[in-house]
């Protein structure tokens, strides 16, 4: 194994071991941001959807009771 002894001179050794574990933490954190971002439309879009969903059980009590 060779060290660095000068600039541009590529490094072996302790230094790739150092960045063995980076690749996982940026899938988490990219994972951690997919899941923020579905969560947020999850608030916008579940309030929405009940609403319809309100709408049309109500629509069809009022058809369903006026046969």
């Amino acid at each position: 194994m060779t060290t660095s002894s000068g600039p541009g001179t590529p490094r072996r050794g302790r230094d790739v071991q150092s960045n063995a574990g980076q690749t996982v933490t940026e899938y988490l954190m990219i994972l951690g941001f997919i899941t923020a971002v579905i969560i947020a439309l999850t608030k916008l879009i579940v309030p929405a959807v009940a609403r319809g969903v309100l709408g049309l059980l109500t629509h069809m009590v009022v058809y369903v009771s006026s046969m």
